[in-house]
């Protein structure tokens, strides 16, 4: 165990603040969703308060009037942060101004296209890190929906339903766990983090789904309950969703872009775990499966494109060449053995 984890762990068992959330409601371009997600935060029944801090990174649509309107009936449970200035498109960290708004002891997490399906979500959540104070995070399985809250079948083939149990950190490195921040609750570590923990957080340019298994996972263990409590909205082929805008980048770039996320997760990880790990079989296994595709969906790849492959790919194919056989020891035999059985 880190010493990071040892500090943070002791700090958990002496906190005194009272039990109360903060849900995080990150909104761009939601104004058609939002209503739906805010009032399914406001549905819970919980023995402690629960405040919504909202922040809009200048929504092109109604979504800021959508704000204002709950913010105007719901003055003491909504924190309202708007931006003339759409802080992502300019390489600006929305975490990095939002850290100091979150002051509760946990923190929920809802964003403006999603919604919670239970009114006892936030109540089961909470009352299970309570009784494991061991416990830094609580997810639960959810519901994908497409744009007009049907069932997806797409969404349910990348957030697969999972059993009740803890969750280690083999899992996490190999993205075997698929955590959707909407079923999420975690304790508050924040005002604990150092300057430069939030600037390594803020900075790292991967997706927040994996910058919260990265982090989390360094400060206590990761529960899953069975419960379906919340619907994540899968919407690939058009609109502002994290999908949407990955399906209208090219396959190539899309690719590169995917190894250069692994890569930050991957730094992110090692800072907060202070360990190293072996990063290689991920990205050679993605590289395969991309030439893979191209073949099968007939897709042109230009020399350029190529060469940035080759480049992106080069230094984990030469470590695994060199490494691989002293660091994997009896199992590459083992796969050596089996590849001459099948020939």
């Amino acid at each position: 165990m880190n010493k990071r984890r040892m500090e943070l762990e002791d700090l958990r068992a002496k906190d005194t603040r009272p039990v109360s959330v903060d849900v995080s409601c990150m909104v761009y371009n939601h104004g058609k969703y939002l209503r739906q997600a805010l009032d399914s935060i406001l549905m819970q029944e919980t023995d402690f308060p629960v405040r919504i801090i909202i922040h809009d990174d200048a929504s092109t649509d109604d979504s800021a009037a959508v704000i204002l309107e709950y913010k105007k009936k719901y003055p003491q449970k909504i924190v309202a942060v708007i931006e003339e200035v759409n802080l992502y498109q300019n390489g600006r960290s929305v975490w990095a101004k939002m850290f100091p708004y979150f002051t509760a002891k946990y923190i929920a997490y809802c964003e403006g296209d999603d919604y919670w399906l239970e009114k006892d979500k936030l109540q089961k959540q909470v009352d299970y890190l309570e009784q494991n104070p061991d416990c830094e995070v609580c997810y639960h399985n959810i519901l994908p929906v497409d744009k007009d809250g049907n069932y997806s079948e797409s969404g349910r083939q990348i957030y697969t339903h999972l059993e009740e149990g803890d969750y280690t950190k083999y899992e996490i490195r190999h993205g075997l766990l698929k955590s959707q921040t909407a079923s999420m609750v975690r304790w508050n570590y924040d005002p604990w983090l150092t300057e430069e923990d939030k600037a390594v957080y803020a900075q790292a340019k991967c997706n927040g789904d994996r910058k919260h298994l990265a982090v989390d996972s360094a400060f206590g263990r990761i529960h899953y309950l069975p419960d379906v409590m919340a619907a994540y909205r899968f919407v690939p082929d058009k609109g502002d969703s994290w999908s949407a805008r990955q399906n209208q980048v090219p396959y190539c770039e899309r690719f590169l872009g995917k190894l250069a996320r692994y890569g930050e997760a991957c730094r992110l990880y090692e800072y907060f775990h202070d360990e190293k790990i072996y990063r290689y079989n991920h990205i050679i296994d993605e590289t395969v499966a991309f030439y893979r595709m191209c073949r099968r969906r007939k897709l042109s790849v230009t020399e350029e494109e190529k060469r940035r492959i080759r480049n992106a790919a080069a230094v984990p194919f030469y470590a695994y060449a060199v490494y691989a056989p002293i660091m994997l020891g009896r199992s590459v035999k083992l796969r050596v053995r089996k590849l001459f059985r099948k020939t």
